[in-house]
């Protein structure tokens, strides 16, 4: 809901912004750039943090031993972030710093959240527009542009999948929302598709190095 409440379509309802047709400007790829700071640093966070703590629970890393180094190994492989210190850090505990390591609480969840966060909007964006959630039909907007606020059509589909509480299946509630039983990353893909292309295009013209 927060990645509809906070974009354009709710500006422009809200007499914030003037009204624009479709074309991007450099107010959507802003809003975008400040999404995906957000989003997409915290999906390989989430995985290392869970990653790490598999390993040690399986043996793949020595705890007395390489612990702290393995965990500098993933951050590095998997982000690109070094130590801001050229020191050993061996007998040091890195991973504790995140208070749900020590308390053993999967970090996984928050990967997911993310993930899902997009394909709920997505899905809720169809229902809004055409009162279904699986319509073969594209969305006339960019899908960051989407509103969802007011929509008493979005408010019965939420109802309808969350009355039930747990007794219903995740995946029953996911295709009630979505029209899909499974977790997809698609909707995440098209959500920053504009800036996607947009950074392609500076990075072409630039010259710019990507990765590390």
């Amino acid at each position: 809901m927060q990645l509809s409440f906070s974009r354009l379509g709710l500006l422009n309802s809200s007499y914030l912004k003037p009204e624009v047709d479709n074309t991007l400007n450099s107010f959507d790829y802003a809003l975008l750039m400040k999404t995906a700071l957000v989003k997409i640093p915290a999906l390989p966070f989430a995985y290392v943090m869970d990653r790490y703590r598999w390993d040690l629970f399986e043996g793949s890393a020595n705890f007395e031993e390489d612990a702290n180094r393995y965990f500098w190994y993933l951050l590095e492989s998997e982000q690109g972030i070094k130590p801001s210190l050229n020191t050993d850090r061996t007998h040091l505990f890195d991973a504790a710093a995140k208070y749900h390591f020590p308390d053993n609480t999967p970090y996984v969840r928050y990967f997911l959240a993310n993930i899902l966060s997009f394909q709920l909007l997505e899905g809720l964006c169809r229902k809004s527009i055409y009162g279904s959630v699986d319509t073969p039909y594209q969305l006339p907007m960019p899908l960051h542009r989407c509103d969802l606020y007011g929509s008493k059509r979005v408010g019965r589909v939420l109802k309808k999948a969350l009355a039930p509480g747990g007794s219903q299946h995740w995946t029953t509630v996911l295709k009630t929302l979505t029209g899909k039983e499974e977790i997809s990353v698609d909707s995440m893909v098209r959500y920053f598709e504009p800036l996607t292309k947009y950074l392609d295009k500076i990075i072409k013209q630039q010259g710019i190095p990507v990765g590390w």
